[in-house]
């Protein structure tokens, strides 16, 4: 990516449609390389309120009488672009006059069909420049200042000379320019002088050379502009040398046209300004709720998608349950069903040895308990002390012969004792 298109990557990241910003402007600086360059600059609203914006600046080509000329143009991208169109200037040099027509009021603010009706789907600003190219060679937004002139009449006697020497370097302007219209070209010399380069202005990126030459095809009287090579103010884009002859001055009625065009301009200004700071707060408040609205919509998918992944999962959980119970219903069912067996039928032994191993010990634990037994009863005087130790005798001898036995057949199935 070329360093242009970088800085111009990163200018947009300071608007919300960054990606949209980004693809629009790059298009007009590819549509118009050479001639358009980007920057960022103050821009002060009508209201008095500033804000630091991108803007597309340089000449646009136009076609008047047959003939090619370049119109000085400043496109400023708002915020809120592309919700809200740009705003358009027609940026004269020091040579050159506005000429307010129905497109362009006398401070040069450009008031075309496609800004009044700015589509952010469907316009953009390779179309809007298009749209005011065509518009701008029915009707030149500007036209040659008359030179001043000094009260010696020395104007006059040097713009006779230089008309009659053209080899002096200077071309002389048409005799005789349309009131509202740029100077055009007709039978023999008829540009404007060369204009210098337009500049670069702080914020901008450094554009990349360019080999155009200083002179539109055509012979136009405004110039094509090259790279910019020095730093100035951001309103001093574009300068050329004033014109050697004095033009007439513009039509009477034209001048009174123009007059009362401003004059509604200045009253509508204010409302206009105001009409469009209110909405642009509600279209602001709009779309503050609006991502509000969003986040709170993508938190509830969310909580949706988590509600239903436990859904599942508890689903699952009381499907394996209800199997498990009713696994648990049919086991006890077949253990109800079977008859009981006793204590003695529960444990066979597999050969005599192992019968003997097993009662000789039940009887030990049996006469261990007995014992037990007697002595609570000799403690709690139930019985008395004679019975007891015949009981006991009697007990201790049989227990002795059971272990006895337990041990003799434990050695013989060769098991520990």
């Amino acid at each position: 990516m070329d360093p242009q298109r970088q800085w111009l990557l990163q200018a947009a990241r300071s608007y919300m449609q960054s990606d949209r910003v980004f693809g629009d402007a790059d298009a007009a600086l590819a549509r118009y390389a050479g001639n358009v360059f980007p920057k960022l600059d103050t821009f002060v609203h009508p209201d008095g309120t500033s804000a630091r914006l991108l803007c597309l600046y340089g000449t646009v080509p136009i076609s008047f009488k047959q003939h090619t000329y370049n119109i000085p143009l400043e496109v400023w991208l708002p915020h809120m672009y592309p919700s809200i169109a740009p705003t358009v200037y027609v940026r004269p040099t020091a040579t050159m006059c506005i000429s307010p027509s129905k497109d362009v009021d006398a401070n040069g603010k450009v008031f075309h069909a496609c800004l009044h009706y700015w589509d952010m789907r469907g316009s953009d600003l390779v179309k809007m420049i298009a749209a005011l190219q065509q518009a701008f060679s029915l009707d030149p937004p500007v036209y040659a200042k008359p030179p001043s002139v000094s009260a010696n009449g020395t104007g006059a006697s040097s713009a006779t000379a230089t008309s009659s020497n053209p080899a002096n370097g200077r071309t002389p302007p048409p005799t005789r320019p349309k009131p509202g219209a740029m100077l055009s070209s007709s039978a023999g010399a008829q540009s404007l002088p060369p204009a210098p380069a337009p500049v670069s202005v702080a914020g901008g990126p450094p554009p990349p050379p360019s080999s155009h030459a200083a002179y539109p095809m055509g012979g136009g009287g405004f110039p094509m502009p090259t790279p910019p090579q020095t730093t100035t103010s951001p309103t001093n884009v574009f300068s050329m040398g004033a014109p050697s002859t004095l033009p007439p001055p513009m039509d009477p009625h034209a001048a009174k046209l123009a007059n009362v065009r401003a004059q509604v301009v200045e009253q509508l200004a204010p409302k206009l300004a105001a009409f469009t700071a209110g909405v642009t707060a509600e279209m602001e408040n709009l779309l503050h709720e609006n991502k509000a609205l969003y986040e709170a919509q993508v938190q509830l998918q969310a909580a949706h998608d988590a509600v239903g992944a436990e859904e599942k999962a508890l689903a699952g959980n009381l499907a394996f349950v209800d199997k498990t119970l009713g696994d648990f219903a049919a086991t006890v069912a077949a253990w109800r069903d079977r008859p009981e067996e006793g204590v003695d039928d529960v444990l066979v032994c597999t050969d005599p040895v192992q019968a003997q191993v097993l009662d000789a010990v039940a009887e030990d634990h049996a006469i261990e308990d007995t014992l037990y037994l007697l002595g609570k009863a000799l403690d709690d005087g139930k019985v008395d002390p004679a019975t007891y130790l015949k009981h006991v005798r009697s007990l201790a001898k049989e227990q002795f012969m059971h272990r006895a036995l337990a041990k003799k057949c434990a050695k013989r199935l060769g098991v520990a004792s």
